[in-house]
């Protein structure tokens, strides 16, 4: 949710918004991580394993 530059939040209120969407972002990790969790168990793939791989290469990718 971009703020325009012409009305940005006090300082409080964009902590307090950030927090929010920290929390949303590892809730749906936890939930990604956990669905992954039970195909690899239920399926005996190895999904876990290349999703980490995958966001590993994104995360390197940013770094650059």
């Amino acid at each position: 949710m971009p703020t325009s530059s012409k009305r940005q939040l006090p300082p409080q209120q964009r902590i307090r918004q950030l927090e929010k969407q920290l929390l949303a972002e590892k809730l749906k990790t936890e939930f990604i991580q956990d669905v992954i969790y039970h195909i690899d168990k239920e399926c005996g793939s190895d999904l876990g394993k290349k999703y980490t791989e995958h966001v590993s290469k994104i995360g390197k990718a940013k770094e650059d």
